[in-house]
């Protein structure tokens, strides 16, 4: 299975890039949630514990981190939008 994560803004920033694929060997059998994703990035990346984040997986905002992920998903790290 292999699930593409996409870094925006801030966040790319923090992390000095803009993308990671990661990737499940098929043999495994391992439903792999959205959560499950979050505390592995957080642990290759420290710093984004304490950014706030919005997800999203195809381009749909995502607010149930318990969400199974698909292969071929791709999922995004977004930093809050505001504007005025």
């Amino acid at each position: 299975m292999n699930i593409k994560i996409l870094f925006f803004g801030k966040i790319r920033e923090q992390i000095n890039i803009d993308h990671k694929i990661f990737y499940i060997n098929n043999n495994i059998t391992l439903d792999l949630s959205l959560n499950n994703l979050i505390t592995i990035i957080h642990s290759e990346y420290p710093v984004l514990k304490d950014t706030k984040i919005m997800y999203s997986i195809n381009n749909e905002y995502i607010y149930d981190k318990n969400v199974i992920l698909n292969d071929d998903d791709v999922v995004g790290f977004i930093p809050p939008i505001s504007g005025g």
